[in-house]
């Protein structure tokens, strides 16, 4: 994981911690933060991640250069959630990816990314969200992912990627891959809007709670 140079450089980044993913076999999650990483602002860049592990220099600086140099910069800049949803998206061809590792994190890295200059070196820049549309009894979003991703992509102005309607619920680039091939996940980046049109197509996400949904469900005598 790396995050922006915590000293302002503009050019570097700092290796910042660590993510073990790993199947569930012995605990309950299939991701272990590494003890001491920093998550605040970390991304995993793919692909060659490896780039910025060779040119790491004693404090744990690299130049984002070298990331860049292997990047394929015909193809947008993806900010996605987690690290295997970033890796569906990189190796179907659909884009480069900074995986974000939890949708509370995309706005920070939408930010920095919009106040370097990593946006002009790319054809675009997309938000790409999971398709957490589970609501509760009350009719609310179980899940943020979806508004904090529309929220990144209203303050930079990045197109914003939501997965087709008729998608699983929770259903990712990943969940894509595996069902429609990468064909699927390159359409699903390719169909990223502005974050007006995303309101406009989705109401099914993005239409207001009516505030008899939101009173308290009336307890039944018994």
């Amino acid at each position: 994981m790396f995050r922006p140079d915590p000293m302002g450089g503009p050019d570097t980044v700092e290796l910042c911690g660590a993510q073990h993913l790993m199947p569930k076999v012995a605990f309950n999650t299939d991701k272990i933060m590494a003890k001491g990483s920093h998550t605040v602002g970390a991304f995993v860049p793919l692909p060659g991640l490896d780039s910025l592990m060779k040119t790491m220099v004693g404090d744990a600086l690299a130049p984002i250069q070298a990331w860049l140099a292997v990047a394929d910069k015909s193809k947008p800049l993806v900010i996605c959630e987690g690290v295997a949803t970033g890796l569906a998206i990189q190796q179907s061809g659909a884009g480069n990816t900074l995986c974000a590792l939890s949708s509370n994190n995309v706005m920070a890295v939408a930010r920095w990314v919009n106040k370097s200059d990593l946006a002009d070196l790319f054809p675009g820049v997309v938000v790409a969200t999971d398709h957490d549309i589970s609501r509760d009894a009350a009719g609310r979003l179980k899940s943020n992912a979806i508004p904090r991703a529309l929220e990144a992509a209203k303050l930079t102005g990045f197109a914003l990627a939501v997965p087709p309607v008729n998608s699983q619920v929770g259903a990712d680039a990943r969940d894509l891959l595996g069902q429609g091939g990468p064909q699927a996940v390159r359409d699903f980046i390719a169909s990223a809007v502005s974050a007006a049109d995303v309101e406009k197509a989705r109401v099914d996400i993005f239409l207001p709670v009516k505030e008899s949904q939101l009173a308290a469900e009336p307890e039944v005598e018994r």
